[in-house]
């Protein structure tokens, strides 16, 4: 690549599922979200994209997975 090849977009993940929010609620920094957990394998800690931005599980209960998103990534 001429231009470095750093000025081009490719989608690297795989859509394995579509689920619904179930919960989110406004905190200081932004706003807590929370999807009903179907898998067996995640983790605190894990990466997980969610309409294209890659958010952190923040938190698992039972079968609930929560991520915070602050403000600039909701405005995104």
């Amino acid at each position: 690549c001429d231009d470095g090849c750093y000025n081009r977009v490719v989608f690297t993940g795989i859509v394995e599922r579509s689920l619904p929010l179930t919960h989110a609620r406004a905190t200081g920094v932004g706003r807590e979200l929370a999807f009903t957990n179907i898998w067996s394998d995640v983790k605190l800690g894990d990466s997980i994209a969610i309409n294209g931005a890659c958010l952190t599980v923040a938190g698992i209960e039972s079968n609930t997975l929560r991520f915070h998103a602050i403000a600039e990534t909701l405005a995104k």
